[in-house]
């Protein structure tokens, strides 16, 4: 009974039994349990169980599948391992693994698992250590089944022991035997971790299920400190390697071989039985408390086992009659607990705690004997055999048949019993736990945003549900009263419709919650309709239609009082449309929302506004245009459908009389001004307006400008999306008579009342004229439009090179212009045919085979007013642009070439002014903006007038901004000269000193002779070489040069500078001559009471003694020796002599500046002293003074006011500047 509980515990709760129990659990819970969460149909209930049976199967067998896969690939590379050796041993290894695998699939195991796939799902044991340390030799005398077919094991054994790695294959687990020289030798590092990570490819999971380690226990016991250290090294190395590679934190069994070289241990345990040889001998670490030292545990361990040895060593002795077997009985405990201590020491420095390291997890250390050979060595020197009478004897002993001791059921009961008793390593451990909590935080994450999602959606939903009823009862109470309060009425109406368009929106552009399922906003739109046709039937249709009666009835009074065809003719427009639209609300089947809803609209603001108004002496917007238009618009949609139409929204009755009326007023022949203004005014109502840069939308169109907009009415796409269809709705319907004023041409058959006659003549003749009135204005617009265009000013001498690299390209932004201009002055003809529908030219197949194409016919109107523009707009031969356009944009090109070297000057200011210099100086013909200004000039010259008018500033403007911004930048270069090479001389030298001014020293004749001489003087030498280009003399006045209307822009006040220089310069010296030269004459006047007069100056002197009177000549400087003025009074009656003396070369100036200077006539001045004696009595001495030339230096504030302007120049600079400090 046991037994059958045992097995039934077994298959419960292995995989597979866990599997299916899950199984039964999840079906039997959807049969039970599902009725109460509404699976209570059967069928639905049948087919889940189905599904969850299918998706177990499909897993298992997935699974099934990918075992077999892995264990088939495995063995594959198993077998290819190190497959560039050709050694022998590789071979034998090959086939005998082969023949296990054959071997393994005809045993229980195989049946099991499918064969190769045992390789997979059996757990896996490595057993490493050095070289000899008895590892094969204790799995072969390990007593576990090893599936095979012949008598020997399926490993091949190298010289001295394993080659690489053998594979044993038991029922139980697959082991694999490590050649010693993995755990030993460095040079095989390579091969041991190319070995590992075959494992971890194939093995994901669990690579191995845990590590023997098995170390000889002669080597350690004999081994000195330093190979001891070494020991440790080699395996706490390995282990790394194992734990780092694999990933997982293995269980080591330390086992301790080749126990029976201990002295005494054959003779100790011989007695055994083979059940007792298979127990486990050794210390097991299970009950490791934390914070413990394994170490110490298993010192405690092995003292145990020794006295457990001396417990048994009694009786051993007791039943054994040999002496010297007894004398080994007796010496094995202490030969053992000698041995421990060793063992100990290594096990201490093998369980050191190392901080690079992982401490692996040491299960245990155990001793086996796979075979007893070799010499037993001797720890404990004595005379035990000797007091027990044993004496050496020198034959050899007897030999005994091997036997294995303790292996057995350390496999099976201690190693293979934990197959799953591993962890992952500490990195992986904390990745692992990093990955855990990263996946538990993101499903809790995303749990709670699924929840507030779709918590969040349900309430938007319902708020948008609620929000619509709430709207909707809001009108209907507002609706139902009697006196309805218009504002909160109009109020709602428009909270209504707002929900409206809104739920219109979400149908094409779902709301997000709409993607979770939950949006029901949809169900709502046509109740939401119906509410608002249903309001305006009650509200809209009546008070609108009361006041279009109104208004036609005002129109028919005005009507009556008109004298003139022209305000008839005027009139006639509104009147006429308001009869259409009111015959239209009549007549549903005739509606045409286009036509009907302006009028409509503008009826429906003024009695909004009007009843708003009344109630809150406001006039208050509350409806929006653009829902008022949608509204009148989907009202007029549901006047149009069937009367049986659920949201069918009625008409308004015909007051016939008031018809009749306005059709007797209108009534008129077809007229085509009437017709063209009903076609413009519908034109220019739904076409936009199109500026510049919404029909050229290229890089670079922002430096271009054009202030005027072209009405959508005049444009290419007005033409052919509305112009040509209207007008041939138009010309058509009035052809035939018109509904309106029921005219209607008697119908072409009585059984088809929907067509009638055209009158054929007057189609063609209205066709005539509104096509000129259309295309005449067509003409004009976009002269006017092209004639506004302009180039912007550009900033910089940079900035003109880079925009005009642009601007010369052929896709750039002037050519795109006249491309767009040239695609509005080439329309194309459209037909129609009498339903209205666009006819459209066809190739035949044979047409296409021959590589024809459609001949476009366009319109003849356009050809003549735009036969010269054409000439600029549409391309050339094989080009994106004309003949006359690529001319244009080359010489633009050559412009840019050249503003581009004047910019990579490194003095550009200079560079710039010699180009200037040359261009106003005449020889600028060479350079390239004079010739693009010549090729430009060409191109417009050959055109008649109005085509070369409208575009001649438009192409001249790139070279006239062009040459502006270089004269600013060469004016600069003119100021920093006149600056530097003029005005600091003049304020260094000349400025605040006499005679240019009355209170300072006297200036140097030789500065002032030297600033004003003629030709090299530093004011005229200046004038003559640097701006002379700029200048243009007409005798004694100057004016300044200028090309395309731009010049240097010379202040006013530096010519009047110019002027009087001329005269200073003019007085200062004679022709011919560079020294300042002057001559005046005096003519003393005879002073009552003076003997005598003297006059005196630079050494030239004028005694007058009241004689005949005569001229005196004077030159100045005179000599420089003796410089200096002086005028002498003297009365030898009345002892008075009066005097005035000046000193210096300016000493005549200043006496002639103390006296009162009044001019005569020409060039003769007199002048007048009054002098103080010393005895305080005043003379008044009198000359006459006559200067040698018009331009004299005695003239009043000649001098004394001259001075120089700062500013030559009224432009403004450049920013851009390059200038040298």
């Amino acid at each position: 009974m046991n037994m059958v509980i045992g097995m039934l515990k077994n298959v419960v709760l292995s995989k597979a039994g866990v599997t299916i129990t899950a199984i039964i659990l999840l079906v039997s819970l959807v049969w039970i349990a599902g009725p109460s969460i509404g699976l209570t149909d059967r069928t639905l209930r049948f087919v889940i169980i189905a599904a969850i049976i299918g998706i177990a199967l499909i897993y298992l067998l997935v699974s099934w599948i990918i075992t077999k896969k892995r264990g088939s690939q495995l063995q594959d590379d198993l077998q290819d391992l190190d497959a560039n050796d050709h050694s022998v041993e590789i071979e034998a290894l090959k086939e005998k693994m082969n023949e296990a695998i054959a071997s393994l699939k005809t045993t229980e195991l195989g049946v099991k698992y499918q064969g190769s796939s045992a390789l997979y799902a059996l757990p896996w044991y490595m057993i490493i250590g050095p070289s000899a340390a008895g590892k094969s030799t204790l799995l072969r005398n390990s007593g576990l089944n090893f599936p095979h077919s012949q008598s020997d094991d399926i490993d091949v054994r190298g010289f001295g022991g394993t080659r690489n790695c053998d594979w044993w294959f038991s029922d139980e687990a697959i082991i694999l035997d490590t050649a010693g020289r993995y755990t030993t030798e460095v040079d095989d590092n390579g091969e041991w971790k190319e070995f590992l990570s075959l494992l971890t490819k194939y093995r994901k999971r669990m690579p191995i299920n845990g590590v023997i380690i098995a170390l000889s226990i002669s080597d350690l016991l004999t081994a000195d400190e330093e190979v001891l250290n070494w020991h440790v090294k080699v395996i706490r190395d390995r282990i790394e390697e194992l734990i780092l590679e694999l990933g997982y934190l293995f269980p080591f069994y330390i086992t301790f071989t080749k126990c029976d070289l201990l002295s005494g241990f054959q003779s100790y345990f011989n007695d055994l039985n083979e059940s007792e040889r298979n127990q486990v001998w050794g210390s097991v670490l299970v009950d490791l408390k934390k914070g413990e030292d394994p170490s110490d545990l298993i010192a405690a361990k092995l003292d145990q086992l020794y006295v457990r040895l001396c417990d048994l060593r009694i009786h051993k002795l007791s039943v054994q009659r040999k002496h010297e077997i007894k004398a080994e009985i007796y010496d094995f405990p202490s030969q053992f607990q000698a041995a421990s201590n060793r063992l100990i020491e290594f096990i201490n420095l093998l369980f050191k705690d190392n901080p690079y390291q992982e401490m692996p997890d040491f299960k245990g250390v155990y001793f086996t004997s796979g075979a007893q050979e070799g010499v037993p060595l001797q720890r404990i020197v004595g005379n035990l055999r000797e007091a027990f009478g044993y004496v050496e004897n020198a034959e050899k002993p007897e030999e005994s048949v091997p036997k294995s001791f303790f292996i057995n059921k350390l496999l099976r009961d201690v190693i293979f019993k934990s197959p799953r008793d591993i962890m992952k390593s500490r990195r992986h451990r904390r990745l692992h736990r990093l990955v855990k909590t990263s996946v538990v935080f993101t499903s809790l994450t995303l749990v709670v945003v699924s929840v507030l999602l779709l918590s969040t959606a349900f309430t938007a939903n319902a708020l948008l549900l609620s929000s619509g009823t709430r709207v909707a009862e809001t009108l209907h109470d507002i609706s139902k009263v009697k006196r309805i309060n218009y504002p909160e009425y109009y109020s709602a109406l428009r909270d209504v419709y707002e929900h409206y368009e809104l739920l219109k929106k979400y149908r094409t552009d779902n709301p997000w919650y709409a993607k979770l399922g939950v949006y029901k906003g949809s169900e709502q739109i046509k109740p939401i309709e119906g509410i608002i046709v249903a309001s305006m039937e009650q509200n809209f249709l009546p008070s609108v239609s009361k006041l279009l009666e109104k208004t036609i009835l005002k129109y028919s009074e005005r009507w009556q009082t008109i004298a003139s065809e022209k305000a008839a003719s005027k009139l006639r427009v509104g009147y006429y449309q308001t009869l259409k639209t009111y015959l239209m609300l009549t007549e549903p089947a005739r509606i045409d929302a286009s036509l009907a809803s302006p009028t409509l609209n503008k009826s429906w603001h003024a009695i909004i506004k009007f009843k708003s108004k009344a109630e809150t002496s406001k006039n208050i917007n509350i409806i929006p245009e653009a829902y008022m238009k949608d509204m009148v618009i989907l009202y007029l949609e549901h006047m149009q459908l069937p009367e049986t139409d659920k949201m069918y929204a009625s008409k308004w009755r015909k007051n016939t009389s008031l018809i009749k009326l306005a059709r007797s007023h209108l009534r008129t022949p077809p007229n085509a001004e009437l017709l063209f203004a009903q076609l413009k005014s519908k034109g220019n109502a739904e076409l936009p307006n199109k500026p510049f840069k919404k029909l050229v939308n290229v890089s670079g169109n922002n430096y271009l400008s054009n202030e005027l907009v072209v009405p959508g009415f005049y444009t290419k796409e007005g033409w052919e999306t509305y112009v040509s269809h209207e007008m041939w709705k138009l010309v058509n319907s009035a052809s035939r008579g018109d509904w309106v004023l029921g005219t209607d041409i008697k119908p072409l058959s009585e059984g088809d009342k929907s067509l009638t006659q055209v009158d054929e003549a007057l189609l063609i003749q209205l066709t005539r004229d509104i096509r000129y009135m259309y295309f005449n204005n067509y003409v004009s617009v976009w002269y006017k439009f092209i004639k506004e265009f302009r180039v912007k000013r550009f900033a910089t001498i940079s900035d003109a090179a880079n925009k005009l690299l642009l601007l010369s390209r052929s896709d750039g932004p002037l050519a795109e212009t006249f491309k767009m201009i040239g695609e509005n002055i080439n329309l194309e003809e459209i037909n129609w045919d009498d339903n209205g529908v666009r006819i459209i030219s066809k190739l035949s197949l044979e047409d296409i085979a021959k590589k024809k194409v459609i001949q476009k016919i366009y319109v003849k109107e356009l050809d003549r007013p735009f036969h010269d523009m054409r000439r600029f707009t549409d391309p050339g031969d094989k080009r994106t642009v004309s003949e006359l356009m690529n001319q244009y944009l080359s010489g633009l090109s050559g412009l840019q070439a050249e503003m581009e070297r004047i910019r990579a000057s490194s003095e550009m200011e200079r560079e710039s002014e010699i180009f200037a210099s040359s261009m106003l100086g005449g020889s600028g013909g060479k350079n390239e903006m004079y010739k693009s200004w010549v090729t430009t000039t060409g191109l417009l010259n050959g055109n008649e007038v109005r085509t070369r008018r409208t575009l001649e500033l438009f192409l001249m403007d790139s070279i006239k901004n062009s040459w502006k911004v270089i004269m600013r930048v060469a004016m600069k270069e003119v100021q920093y000269k006149w600056e530097n090479m003029v005005v600091r001389e003049f304020e260094d030298r000349i400025r605040g000193k006499f005679p240019f001014s009355t209170n300072g020293p006297d200036a140097p004749i030789d500065d002032v002779a030297e600033f004003f001489r003629p030709k090299d003087g530093i004011l005229w030498s200046f004038v003559n070489n640097e701006i002379s280009s700029y200048l243009v003399k007409r005798r004694s006045s100057w004016k300044e040069r200028n090309w395309l209307g731009i010049g240097p822009n010379f202040d006013k006040s530096f010519f009047a500078v110019l002027k009087k220089a001329h005269g200073i310069t003019s007085g200062l010296f004679r022709r011919g001559n560079d020294e300042p030269n002057l001559t005046f004459s005096l003519y003393p006047i005879p002073i009552s009471g003076l003997d005598e007069i003297t006059i005196e100056t630079n050494g030239q002197e004028f005694r007058y003694r009241m004689g005949p009177q005569e001229w005196r000549k004077f030159k100045w400087p005179g000599d420089s020796e003796r410089s200096g003025a002086r005028i002498i009074g003297i009365s030898d009656k009345r002892n008075v002599r009066a005097e005035i003396e000046e000193v210096g070369v300016w000493g005549v100036f200043h006496l002639f500046k103390k006296a009162k200077m009044t001019r005569e006539r020409g060039t003769q001045f007199n002048t007048v002293w009054s002098i103080e004696t010393p005895n305080a009595k005043s003379v008044k001495i009198q000359f006459k003074l006559k200067a040698d030339k018009q331009n004299n230096l005695f003239r009043p504030g000649v001098l004394s006011s001259f001075a120089l302007p700062k500013k030559l120049s009224n432009r403004k600079s450049s920013n851009q500047s390059t200038r040298r400090n």
